[in-house]
């Protein structure tokens, strides 16, 4: 009998040691006071064994960030002042997983407005030069540069208060074709063929047809470190950005003419085709920024910027090719000079779940590239020594992308 009572003492007095006061005290009755002094409500105040730990008596203890154990209850539906996924936000988090895909249209500026045929009226070959005085019947700029689909990408983690990322987008090949018939009616305004393209009396004047082939992609991929500033508000954060950035652009030019199409027949000694090629391979650091403002829980607006100093890897190609294969010139030079980019677009995005859809315009310039209509040079005999490399490539066009975050 007395070895059962000190066993039922000693397991209140553990039970009691895990208990509030308060709670103990209900148990009890009125037997002891909640807030007496004394043993029992001595443990929370630092009486008999001390302080209490934090957390010990249903107080919770501090999140630590360190640690990266998830809240309670997950993170839940995003809310304004919450960071979500690739978006900067007031709240800190830690291994909070996100990817973004997408699609975007991107369009080149159009080519310049340089004259490049022009009607000849004599209607035969009499070799004459073209008459820049004539009708104009082809610009550069009526290539019709066309809108390139593509896909984007965009994955990454948020530790703490910095997110790091990658992000890429890549435009497939994709082009135009312009093409002008008029029997012995298209002159343009090159001069001094090699040897072998003298075609019937000039093979670009009083030609039959004459064909224009525009191809182009590219391709964007950077590491990037966001570092997110302090809120001064729940709706709108920000976050500074620091990466480095590849990108590749690339585009060509066939000018093809055919002296005699429609009179005698294609032959492959009056046939020739011109062809400009460029590659541009920026590489280098960026910075940047995105600005957030979260109108409600489910609807909100974003900013971004980047400017970019990189290194420009340029490859420019020039050749001169006759019908049946036999070759004029074909060089090839790389220069690596300085290029800046700019960047910037406008975002809505719609929230649900752990999703968001984004929908918006962006706009990026290459300033300090080599473009192909800035590499026509009508002197023939020059061709394959001259290039430029001063040109600005601009591109813009809408986006949408879904992003998840885990």
């Amino acid at each position: 009998m007395a070895k059962r009572w000190v066993l039922g003492t000693l397991l209140g007095a553990l039970a009691s040691w895990g208990t509030p006061a308060e709670a103990f005290a209900q148990g009890m009755g009125d037997a002891v006071p909640a807030a007496s002094s004394g043993v029992f409500s001595g443990f929370g105040e630092g009486g008999m064994g001390g302080p209490s730990p934090a957390g010990a008596y249903g107080v919770p203890a501090p999140y630590s960030m360190a640690s990266c154990p998830p809240p309670p209850g997950g993170y839940g539906p995003p809310r304004p002042g919450v960071s979500f996924g690739s978006e900067p936000g007031c709240d800190t988090g830690c291994g909070k997983f996100f990817v973004d895909f997408g699609w975007l249209m991107l369009k080149r500026n159009p080519y310049n407005t340089r004259p490049f045929v022009v009607a000849d009226v004599s209607g035969f070959d009499t070799g004459n030069p073209a008459d820049p005085t004539q009708v104009n019947l082809f610009r550069l700029n009526d290539v019709g540069i066309p809108w390139n689909n593509g896909f984007q990408v965009n994955f990454g983690v948020q530790q703490e208060d910095v997110i790091y990322e990658f992000a890429g987008w890549y435009v497939p090949n994709r082009g135009a074709a312009r093409f002008l018939s008029g029997e012995a009616g298209l002159s343009s305004f090159f001069v001094r063929p090699p040897l072998g393209f003298e075609g019937n009396a000039g093979m670009w004047q009083q030609a039959d047809t004459m064909r224009f082939d525009f191809r182009q992609n590219s391709a964007s991929g950077a590491f990037n470190a966001k570092i997110i500033g302090p809120c001064d508000c729940e709706e709108f954060r920000y976050s500074l950005l620091v990466g480095l950035r590849y990108v590749d652009l690339w585009e060509r030019l066939d000018y093809t003419v055919d002296d005699d199409a429609i009179r005698f027949g294609s032959f492959p000694g009056t046939i020739a085709t011109l062809t400009y090629q460029t590659t541009n391979r920026l590489m280098g650091p960026q910075v940047g920024f995105d600005l957030n403002y979260a109108v409600n829980s489910w609807f909100g607006i974003e900013a971004m910027g980047r400017l970019g100093f990189m290194t420009n890897l340029m490859t420019i190609r020039h050749t001169l090719t006759r019908g049946d294969g036999f070759q004029g010139f074909d060089t090839s030079i790389q220069r690596a000079e300085f290029t800046q980019l700019y960047e910037t677009g406008v975002h809505l995005y719609l929230y649900s779940g752990n999703m968001r859809l984004k929908g918006g315009y962006d706009f990026k310039w290459f300033v300090g590239t080599a473009k192909t209509d800035n590499q026509i040079n009508f002197d023939l005999e020059t061709q394959p020594t001259t290039f430029s490399t001063t040109g600005t490539l601009f591109f813009h066009g809408p986006s949408v992308s879904l992003e998840i975050f885990f």
